[in-house]
C-alpha cells in the first residue's frame, strides 16, 4: 500500500563502486524517508556515503557503482524500474535537486532565461512566451531584484548566492513533490546561507514539498530539520527528530558531531 504521506522511501539501499575483489561498498542497507511538507536531514562527514544516496534517488548513480540491493519509492513510483523515457519526466515532475555548487553545475553558455525555460518546456506543453513568464514568476519568489534583467545573463555574471537562488527555481519549477538539496549552502557566506535556507524551509510549507536536506553542518541540523539521519561509513547510525538528536544523542559518533560544535 502507497503512503501518501511519504514522497521518498528508501528500504535496505546498497551500492558498491568496483567489481569483483575490488569492490567496496559505500552505502550499507541504509533505510530513510522523507514526508510530505518536512525536511529530512541526512548528515554525516565527506565520503560517508550521502551524495552517493541521492544520486540513487535521481537515477544518476556514476556508471562505476552498482545498487546491490534495496528499493527506492519516489512518490509511489519504483525509480529503479523506470526506463529513459519516464526518467526523463520523473526528474523534474517528481523530483527536483538542489547541487553543492551551482555556480558550476549552471550551464555557461546558456542564459538563465534559457535555462529555467528549457525544463519547464520539456514537461509543459506550453508556448516559449508562458515559459517566460513562468520563469519570471520563479525568480519573483526567491526575491530577486530586477528578474527581467537576470533572464538575459548568464551563470557567471551573477554571484554565488543568486546562482543557488536560481538553482532553486530550477528545480522548484515544476513543483515536484521531493526535493533533494545536497550541501547547497556550503559555498556562501554566513548571511546568503541563511537566506538559502529560509527560501528552501519556506517552499517545503508553501508547496507542501517534501526536504531531503543533505549536509555535513550540524549547526544546519539544528537550524531547519524535522527529523534527521545521521550516516557514518555507508550506514544510518542514528535516526530520530532534530530535538531528540540534539537533546539524547545514544550514538558515539553522534555525540562527536554535537560535541565538535558547542
Amino acid at each position: 500500500m502507497i503512503n501518501y504521506k511519504k514522497v521518498l522511501e528508501i528500504e535496505h539501499l546498497s551500492v558498491s563502486f568496483g567489481t569483483g575483489k575490488n569492490a567496496e561498498k559505500v552505502v550499507d542497507d541504509v533505510s530513510l524517508y522523507v514526508e510530505k511538507g518536512k525536511i529530512t536531514v541526512l548528515i554525516g562527514e565527506s565520503g560517508c556515503g550521502k551524495s552517493v544516496t541521492a544520486s540513487c534517488i535521481m537515477n544518476l548513480l556514476d556508471p562505476n557503482g552498482h545498487i546491490r540491493s534495496g528499493k527506492i519509492c519516489v512518490n509511489g513510483k519504483d525509480v529503479r524500474s523506470l526506463n529513459k523515457r519516464q526518467l526523463v519526466d520523473f526528474r523534474g515532475k517528481d523530483v527536483g535537486m538542489i547541487f553543492q555548487n551551482a555556480s558550476e553545475a549552471l550551464n555557461p553558455l546558456l542564459t538563465i532565461e534559457t535555462l529555467i525555460a528549457e525544463g519547464i518546456l520539456a514537461h509543459k506543453k506550453i508556448s516559449k512566451k508562458e515559459a517566460y513568464e513562468e520563469s519570471l514568476k520563479l525568480l519573483k519568489k526567491m526575491r530577486l531584484s530586477s528578474p527581467e534583467s537576470i533572464l538575459k545573463k548568464y551563470p557567471y555574471e551573477l554571484s554565488g548566492g543568486m546562482c543557488q537562488r536560481i538553482m532553486i527555481a530550477i528545480a522548484m519549477a515544476m513543483q515536484p513533490p521531493l526535493l533533494i538539496a545536497d550541501e547547497p549552502t556550503t559555498a556562501l557566506d554566513v548571511t546568503i546561507q541563511a537566506n538559502i535556507l529560509n527560501e528552501i524551509c519556506e517552499m517545503a510549507k508553501m508547496s507542501q514539498t517534501g526536504v531531503l536536506f543533505i549536509t555535513h553542518d550540524l549547526g544546519i541540523v539544528a537550524e531547519i530539520a524535522d527529523y534527521v539521519y545521521v550516516m557514518r561509513n555507508g550506514k544510518i547510525v542514528e535516526q530520530g527528530d532534530a530535538y531528540s538528536i540534539f537533546q539524547n544523542p545514544r550514538h558515539e559518533y553522534t555525540k562527536e558531531l554535537i560535541g565538535s560544535v558547542l
